[in-house]
């Protein structure tokens, strides 16, 4: 017989956390936490060669009601293998080469969104995660998602069993083209913006890996960890 025995998370995920909140997100103080503990998750993940493949609200448990930390990251029903001994020997492990088209259509990367779009497309590899991290950065700080204008019948809210939602959706993934609330800059941290746009880098090589989170502003500069 097995017995696995869990942490209990009392504060229950961040998506419930931000649907408690009538404002429907979190403080750039609470994000900055919340951003520290990711990315130090996923470069140990990454570390590894690892790729979560389902960085979102829904997967992220916090220890106490109401407190964004302790959170850990969980579901890693979609993770990718361990990298082989092999793999792990030839150096940068983080590009790991993955051709499975799985996710969360909102939190997707391109390169996963142009694969499932025409399987001709290169492999993408642990990087995928960072640009899920950019969407959920944008989804705590503006209670909003990055890619959700819908079509004319469902403007401003994706629905999912409407195929042009979906497919207006997967055009402005691939091209990277999202928008910032109006006046973001007169209520918002010019470190949170700048850290979205690090993110959110349809080409996945320009994109910011979790060790560069580590030592962006947005988190070095809040805090003292």
């Amino acid at each position: 017989m097995f017995f696995l025995i869990f942490d209990k998370m009392g504060g229950g995920d961040l998506r419930g956390m931000l649907e408690s909140r009538d404002c429907l997100r979190l403080s750039e103080t609470e994000a900055s936490k919340v951003m520290n503990a990711l990315a130090k998750a996923l470069q140990a993940l990454h570390v590894d060669g690892v790729a979560h493949r389902d960085i979102k609200s829904e997967n992220i448990l916090c220890k106490n009601s109401g407190e964004v930390t302790p959170l850990v990251l969980c579901d890693l029903g979609l993770a990718s293998d361990l990298a082989s001994r092999s793999e792990l020997s030839k150096g940068d492990i983080s590009k790991t080469t993955l051709t499975s088209p799985v996710g969360t259509p909102m939190y997707m990367a391109p390169e996963i969104v142009a694969l499932m779009c025409d399987e001709s497309k290169q492999p993408y590899d642990t990087s995928c995660d960072m640009w899920s991290l950019g969407v959920l950065l944008y989804e705590i700080l503006f209670g909003v998602m990055p890619f959700q204008r819908g079509c004319d019948e469902h403007r401003g809210s994706i629905d999912f069993s409407c195929k042009d939602c979906k497919i207006l959706m997967y055009q402005d993934i691939l091209r990277g083209d999202y928008s910032f609330p109006v006046n973001v800059g007169e209520f918002y941290s010019h470190s949170a913006v700048d850290l979205i746009k690090r993110l959110l880098v349809v080409d996945p090589q320009a994109r910011y890996s979790a060790a560069e989170v580590l030592q962006h502003p947005f988190l070095t500069e809040q805090h003292e960890w």
